[in-house]
């Protein structure tokens, strides 16, 4: 077993183990979606209730160690755990989803494998919107082959509807950008 698989199937157990619906965001999901690219991380998204932070840090206890001095403390103030695998050092970031965006997600989210392990991982176009809003170098080089390699396939209204609403929370920016590739993607500003 490799050691992908290994914190992969530590993150599926310790989720199923504790109820935690979730799903693998970020450049695993990439890679799961068909891209060539390495990383050295996982990141997810697990849903718990606000009140259950702490039983949130406590599951993560057995495989894990914690990058940051005090998780509860932490995950309270900035709702991501920063985890290393313990028997891999890989790192993990698990980040708390609360967001109707981030529950939307989940609701459309796709069961893959890799290797012998099965996970929930999100659709391409939530990939593109989870990138959109971190938005650091490495995310829009992502947000471009994904575009690229599901040029037709992307559900176009959706990605913008959703984009539209983090205007609302004051994020135009991601709608702005998602309307830039889709006028490299698509050849027009709306997508059609």
């Amino acid at each position: 077993m490799t050691d992908f698989e290994k914190v992969l199937q530590s993150i599926n157990n310790t989720c199923l183990n504790n109820s935690f619906p979730y799903i693998i965001i970020g450049g695993f999901a990439n890679i799961l979606h068909g891209s060539g690219r390495t990383t050295r991380d996982v990141d997810i998204v697990i849903f718990v209730d606000y009140y259950e932070m702490k039983r949130a840090v406590n599951a993560f206890e057995k495989d894990f160690k914690w990058r940051i001095k005090d998780p509860l403390q932490f995950v309270e103030k900035n709702f991501v755990l920063p985890l290393t695998h313990q028997p891999t050092e890989i790192e993990v970031d698990v980040s708390l989803g609360f967001s109707g965006f981030e529950k939307r997600a989940l609701s459309r989210s796709k069961k893959m494998k890799f290797k012998n392990v099965e996970l929930n991982v999100c659709t391409a176009e939530d990939l593109i919107l989870f990138k959109l809003v971190a938005a650091r170098p490495r995310d829009l080089l992502d947000i471009q082959e994904v575009m690229q390699r599901f040029r037709g396939k992307l559900d176009v209204s959706y990605l913008l509807s959703i984009a539209e609403d983090f205007r609302e929370v004051e994020r135009s920016d991601v709608f702005e950008r998602l309307t830039e590739f889709l006028a490299i993607y698509y050849g027009e500003k709306d997508g059609s």
